[in-house]
């Protein structure tokens, strides 16, 4: 079927339209890619890089900021590798940056070089320029586990060697004697119980000759003290001090015949001054009714009376 002008015009229309949007993505993109900067740097890691290509990811405390950009082994060292990575423009590599290497997040196990430290008060280190490599958390572990291996290993071969037919011979006699001694060492002291069990009876002997000898000095010292008190008591003149005693009691009973005499003879006087005192005490309580009932009586003097 022939197709008309006017469907080829269409056609090539569409065709050249569809031409247009293609190259303008390809140089939006190439413009992107092209227009984009970044700086290179190397690092040289002296362990397998197993599992780090080319294009693997660089990150810098967690964010992307490059790629791998090419790995291959040193010229001097066949032990060492130069791993060769790009960064954008601007990435703040320090002097104390430092290339490390860790496993990828997903199942094929691809690993990733990871920049981490350095300060901003550090110089930046030059575009090509080297980045000194650190040893990863896991080659750390791992060279701690071939460590604990070799020294396991060496462990094993000292006690083969000490668990040898001859030591295990020595060690059998060794342990044959150490029973015999032990048996030597519980014959002497069962022969030692009944000697110290003397010594603790003799030792209870003397604590209570000790005692008895402690009592018998406190009864000689109170015998003494009773045969001082009883010469004391001796030594007294108790005759004078009976007649002493009487002539107080002498001087008591006269004092006390005095005194009713004298009771006696002032008798008239002594109930007038309580009559006396019973008339001072009426007339307090007078003078106490009037002025409990006059107040005033006290502040104002009495009217004195005109004369004619």
């Amino acid at each position: 079927m022939e197709t008309t002008r006017s469907e080829r015009i269409k056609l090539g229309a569409f065709m050249l339209f569809c031409g247009i949007m293609v190259c303008v993505f390809l140089g939006y993109v190439l413009k992107r890619y092209l227009s984009e900067q970044y700086d290179n740097y190397y690092t040289i890691f002296d362990t397998s890089v197993n599992g780090l290509f080319v294009d693997a990811k660089v990150k810098l405390n967690g964010i992307d900021v490059g790629s791998v950009t090419q790995i291959t082994i040193h010229e001097e060292n066949l032990n060492e590798v130069v791993v060769a990575f790009k960064v954008h423009h601007g990435t703040p590599i320090k002097q104390g940056t430092r290339a490390g290497m860790t496993a990828g997040m997903n199942l094929t196990g691809e690993k990733q070089v990871i920049l981490s430290g350095g300060t901003f008060s550090e110089p930046n280190v030059p575009e090509g320029g080297f980045v000194p490599a650190e040893k990863s958390s896991f080659d750390q572990i791992a060279n701690q586990a071939s460590n604990i291996a070799s020294h396991a290993d060496s462990v094993l071969i000292n006690l083969n060697a000490i668990l040898s037919n001859e030591n295990a011979e020595h060690l059998s006699h060794a342990i044959q004697n150490f029973e015999a001694v032990t048996n030597n060492l519980k014959r002497i002291t069962q022969d030692l119980s009944k000697p110290i069990e003397s010594i603790s009876k003799s030792a209870e002997s003397i604590h209570s000759v000790m005692s008895e000898i402690e009592n018998a000095k406190i009864a000689s010292k109170a015998s003494e003290n009773l045969d001082i008190v009883k010469e004391k008591l001796e030594a007294l003149d108790t005759k004078s001090l009976n007649d002493n005693l009487t002539e107080a009691m002498a001087s008591i009973n006269q004092l006390s015949k005095r005194l009713d005499q004298m009771v006696y003879k002032n008798e008239d006087q002594v109930g007038e001054a309580i009559v006396e005192l019973s008339n001072v005490l009426e007339n307090l309580e007078e003078f106490s009714q009037k002025i409990k009932n006059n107040p005033s009586a006290l502040i104002r003097e009495p009217a004195k009376t005109r004369r004619k």
